[in-house]
């Protein structure tokens, strides 16, 4: 299993599904110039729905190539207490506890 520090889709798509890979981390050789092009322009602007178009067209053409494929989604399971308060559940299992509180 393999899980980001950062919520950016950016991160995971620039080292795993670029031509060039970053880091070193290219592990599975998809190269798609096209899909190279709209993460680029994706990374170049900070307009949130802007990026998200850009995402969402790279990801259609990589689901057309089938470039790989998802085998399982990890459920992340987590319980407290009643006396904890101010936990949130955070999507990049990142356990920020500077909220949070125990009652008596």
């Amino acid at each position: 299993m393999w899980w980001t520090a950062f919520s950016d889709p950016r991160v995971v798509f620039d080292v795993y599904l670029t031509c060039e890979g970053r880091g070193g981390q290219k592990r599975h050789g998809y190269c798609n110039r096209e899909v190279d092009s709209l993460l680029a322009k994706a990374e170049g602007t900070y307009d949130r729905a802007e990026r998200k178009k850009y995402y969402n067209q790279a990801e259609e053409i990589m689901v057309d190539d089938a470039q790989m494929i998802f085998l399982f989604y990890d459920v992340l399971n987590m319980a407290t207490n009643k006396k904890v308060h101010g936990y949130q559940v955070q999507p990049i299992i990142k356990f920020p506890f500077t909220r949070v509180w125990i009652s008596k």
